[in-house]
């Protein structure tokens, strides 16, 4: 059987585990906390959305950034 551990080292305690799960949920409620509160577009988010739609189209437009969130956002235009 595999372990993530390294040859003569012991395994990693249960406390370790445990902590780095409670940072984990503790970020990730950090990250959606608040999040409604924004019911219109931020900023770029204008932006991609209309580049997205641009790749769609075959719309020539200058973006001076890489294509590729440009990308995924057509593709959630498309779908």
């Amino acid at each position: 059987m595999k372990t993530l551990t390294a040859p003569g080292r012991p395994p990693l305690p249960l406390w370790f585990w445990g902590g780095l799960l409670c940072t984990w949920l503790f970020a990730l409620a950090l990250r959606f906390w608040g999040l409604a509160r924004f019911n219109t577009l931020v900023f770029d988010e204008v932006y991609f959305a209309k580049f997205g739609h641009h790749y769609l189209t075959h719309t020539e437009f200058f973006d001076a950034h890489p294509p590729l969130g440009k990308y995924l956002i057509a593709l959630g235009i498309t779908l």
